[in-house]
This record gives C-alpha cells, structure tokens and sequence, in this order.
C-alpha cells in the first residue's frame, strides 16, 4: 500500500477561505479563554507570505503545568 502524498488537496481560494475561517476561530477561542483565565497572555502569530499560525499562550509561574493539565498534554506515565 502506497503512502499518500504530502499536500494539501485545497485550491489556493480554498485555502485562503480556511485560512480566514481558523483566524476567526482562534480568535474565539481566544476571547473564551480571556473569559474563564485571566491570568493567560495570548498572542497570535500569523507569519508573513502565508506561513504558519500558531498561537502561544504564557502566564505567570505554574500556568504550564495548570495547561498541561488541563489540556491533558502532561508527561505520561508507562
């Protein structure tokens, strides 16, 4: 079995118009999370001539920890 190639099966209008639908999404995950924890710094950072998006959350000392567990992204045990 073959693998399937690495590219993305959306037009360049198809792309923008995802592009544009995730920018507002994360723009409401943003103000939700302003909502419920203050203590988060949130910056958006969309990287010029239609680079990555990423978002960056920071805080004051623990919010690592308080996210990883949250998001259930913490070290595993095995």
């Amino acid at each position: 079995m073959s693998e399937p190639p690495i590219a993305c099966s959306l037009t360049a209008p198809g792309l923008r118009a995802r592009r544009h639908e995730v920018l507002v999404s994360l723009a409401a995950l943003i103000e939700t999370e302003r909502a419920c924890c203050p203590f988060l710094s949130c910056q958006l950072i969309v990287e010029p001539d239609h680079g990555p998006v990423s978002l960056e959350l920071t805080g004051p000392a623990g919010t690592r920890e308080f996210l990883e567990a949250e998001l259930g992204l913490g070290p595993r045990d095995t």
